[in-house]
């Protein structure tokens, strides 16, 4: 195997010994003539351009010669007449037309009225009074100077009558109950009566001679409060 491999590196040696610098340089041969290749970049041959002729036939218009311009008048001068103004009559003023005048002024302006206001009726509590008498249609309740007939039925009338000085109160009821006779101590009044009439029943109070009634209409009934007289 050596000696294969020292015969290869003997025959690269005598190959490299034999052979030339650069290839590529032409080597001279006796009785040749060593010609350069031409190199010159070809250039294209165009075709001769052919000559194109249009023609162009101008008309020419004659010239416009400019119309003489017309002079304008001189403006004619105005005349102002002055006239006097006389001021127009004064209307006379007809009844007609005055009472047209009056007509067509214009109306002050309406301020709406306001009503008064409704007293709203009140509901008190009378809980601390005392119970004088009691059915299924009315109750009378007293307390210091004031009487209370709790019911449900409008009063249809009252009066005062004397001898004896008594309050007469009428409330509309068809319905019948039994009569009341009843004697009471207050600072008001010292009896009481009440019965019952075809349609409405009668409640009696006998007052003392020192008082006056006043009668206010409530929620759920009638108060009657008794003023000191003398």
């Amino acid at each position: 195997m050596k000696t294969i491999k020292i015969s290869i590196l003997f025959t690269l040696l005598v190959s490299a010994l034999f052979a030339r610098e650069n290839p590529f340089v032409p080597v001279a041969h006796p009785g040749r003539i060593l010609t350069t290749p031409d190199l010159r970049p070809v250039m294209s041959i165009k075709p001769p351009e052919q000559n194109l002729s249009v023609k162009i036939d101008i008309v020419r218009k004659p010239p416009v010669k400019p119309e003489p311009q017309k002079e304008s008048p001189p403006p004619k001068p105005k005349t102002i007449t002055l006239t006097p103004q006389i001021p127009a009559p004064a209307p006379v003023l007809t009844p007609k037309s005055v009472s047209k005048e009056v007509k067509q002024s214009p109306k002050p302006a309406v301020t709406p009225k306001k009503h008064p206001a409704k007293s709203k009726v009140r509901k008190k509590s009378y809980r601390h009074y005392q119970t004088l008498y009691k059915n299924s249609y009315f109750t009378l309740k007293s307390a210091g100077n004031r009487l209370f007939c709790r019911t449900k039925d409008p009063l249809i009338r009252h009066q005062i009558l004397k001898n004896p000085y008594r309050l007469v109160l009428d409330f509309r009821r068809g319905n019948a109950f039994a009569s009341l006779e009843k004697e009471i101590n207050t600072p008001y009044a010292c009896y009481l009566w009440a019965g019952s009439h075809n349609d409405y029943y009668r409640i009696v109070v006998k007052m003392r001679p020192n008082k006056k009634p006043r009668i206010t209409k409530q929620s759920d009934g009638y108060l009657i409060t008794f003023k000191t007289i003398y």
